[in-house]
Formats: structure tokens, C-alpha cells, sequence
């Protein structure tokens, strides 16, 4: 049953966030809001990254799912770019939007992947020979 996860992206988003508070505290950070914005787009990321790769390590091994990794990456920036390049541009009131909505919305796209990543990789562990 697969059960190890390697949570080492997220937890340096996570202290990066906790530094950044602590230099706010301190007196140190101007901006904090989008040092708040960076950390959690940094923790997506990385969720991201791993909810994209965990499926593929259990189904294809893990020297094939690097490869199929970054196919899946060219794939997800294409297929933004495309949508953005479609539309035209960006939203116009994406920009007056408070920055901790775009953080959150990222954060639980985030990890409703990662949930779904997990049963995913449960599932194909599941029809595997052990």
C-alpha cells in the first residue's frame, strides 16, 4: 500500500513562509503580502510536482516516470500558454483581486490534486503483483 510520501518541498515552503513572518515581525519585510503569495505558490508548486509524479512512479517506475514527468510539465505549460494566448490576455480584474484569494485558490487546487494523486496511486498499486 503506498504510503511513504516525501514532503521535502513543502516543507521548505512552509519555512519559507515561517521566515518571511519572522522577518515581518522584525521589521525587515516590506511587502509582506507577496512574500505571502510566493510561499504559497512555492508549496503549490511543489504539490503539484508530486501529485503529477507519485501515480506515474507506481504505474511506469521510477526511471520512466522522470522522463513522462516532464512530458506531463510541457504538456500543462502548453496547454496554459494556449488558453492565455486564446483569450487574449490575462483577466482584467485578476489584478484588483486581495492577494491572499489567489494564493488560497492555489493551495486547494493543490491539495484536492494531491488527494486525488493519492487514490490514483492507490488504485494502480492495487492491480499490481506484489
Amino acid at each position: 500500500r503506498p504510503t511513504r510520501f516525501s514532503p521535502s518541498g513543502e516543507i521548505s515552503a512552509l519555512l519559507l513562509a515561517a521566515l518571511g513572518l519572522l522577518a515581518w515581525a522584525l521589521g525587515g519585510l516590506d511587502d509582506a503580502p507577496v512574500y505571502g503569495l510566493t510561499a504559497a505558490v512555492t508549496l503549490t508548486i511543489g504539490m503539484l510536482l508530486n501529485a503529477a509524479l507519485l501515480p506515474l512512479v507506481y504505474r511506469f517506475g521510477a526511471e520512466r516516470a522522470r522522463i513522462l514527468l516532464l512530458l506531463v510539465i510541457g504538456g500543462a505549460v502548453l496547454v496554459v500558454g494556449t488558453v492565455i494566448k486564446a483569450a487574449g490576455a490575462l483577466p482584467p480584474g485578476l489584478f484588483q483581486l486581495p492577494l491572499w484569494a489567489p494564493a488560497a485558490v492555489a493551495l486547494i487546487i493543490g491539495a484536492a490534486l494531491m488527494v486525488l494523486s493519492y487514490f490514483i496511486s492507490l488504485a494502480i498499486y492495487n492491480k499490481k503483483e506484489v
